[in-house]
């Protein structure tokens, strides 16, 4: 019986390790240089400014926070999951985590957030991507900027700028290792509960 007890709980530490090595969480942060106003509804050029995380795994942006602190769109927004369109934007969630002709985001969809976390429900959202050259006529952002673009009910802010991408801070085996001796007591009490359990 202690002899299962312990595979199992070995087999629980093993796969929650795991886990952790193929998700990673990097941190993320907008700030704008410029205005497209390809639909003319900016006015004043708005000031937006965003940061946040995105959890990625294999590639794949699966969850993930904007927090957009300035400008005409400001809340935070939940990363849409999957691929698609919505009517707004297309998104795909592609996340390099090597550059890719210099940018961490594809050029033709990138990535989908929303107040709600869900695409096409009509609440407020973002979608950022790559310029990985000039796009002139529809969009005109510079090339090696990203774009931030809010829609719905209209096209505002419809920015370009600089973003980053950097992983997020892993605690260190000191913090794991004391986590892991916090939960030794625990062991030690199951333990002697089965031996109090065999002699009664």
């Amino acid at each position: 019986m202690k002899k299962v007890q312990l595979a199992i709980i070995v087999a629980g530490i093993v796969i929650a390790f795991q886990a952790r090595a193929t998700l990673t969480v990097y941190d993320l942060t907008f700030t704008q240089t410029g205005e497209s106003d390809t639909y003319g509804n900016a006015g004043t050029p708005s000031v937006t400014a965003a940061s946040g995380w995105l959890d990625v795994e294999n590639g794949l942006a699966v969850g993930g926070v904007l927090d957009v602190t300035s400008g005409p769109k400001t809340g935070v927004y939940t990363l849409v999951p999957g691929s698609g369109t919505d009517g707004s934007f297309v998104y795909d969630n592609i996340v390099y985590t090597t550059p890719v002709n210099g940018g961490f985001l594809d050029t033709t969809a990138g990535l989908l957030w929303s107040l709600s976390g869900t695409a096409g429900d009509n609440s407020s959202e973002m979608n950022m991507w790559y310029n990985a050259a000039y796009q002139p006529g529809y969009i005109g952002d510079p090339a090696g900027t990203y774009s931030l673009w809010g829609a719905l009910p209209n096209y505002n802010p419809e920015a370009y700028g600089n973003a980053t991408l950097t992983p997020a801070p892993i605690p260190e085996a000191s913090t794991m290792l004391a986590g892991a001796l916090m939960l030794l007591p625990f062991g030690v009490g199951a333990i002697r509960s089965l031996r109090r359990g065999r002699t009664a």
